[in-house]
């Protein structure tokens, strides 16, 4: 049996849309867009103030758990070859 959830879309805008477990309020789901909205804006707003090099970029294998990982840098010249 599915679980009930409740789902918030913006039609005709960019928003995929958002869902939570239970049944909830459009109040309710409203203001957690707004606050996840305003999460993201918060991200966007560092990462586009941000210059170049202050990003740390690593080289990680695999996509769940990081078993070795390599920091990369505009400053250094890594080897991206080698396994």
């Amino acid at each position: 049996m599915s679980e009930k959830m409740t789902r918030v879309r913006l039609p005709g805008s960019k928003f995929k849309g958002l869902m939570d477990w239970g049944e909830k309020s459009h109040a309710e789901m409203v203001a957690q867009v707004r606050r996840h909205a305003q999460h993201q804006m918060e991200e966007a707003q560092a990462a586009l103030a941000a210059a170049d090099t202050d990003f740390q970029v690593d080289l990680v294998r695999g996509p769940y758990v990081h078993t070795s990982s390599k920091e990369l840098s505009l400053r250094c010249n890594h080897d991206l070859s080698q396994p």
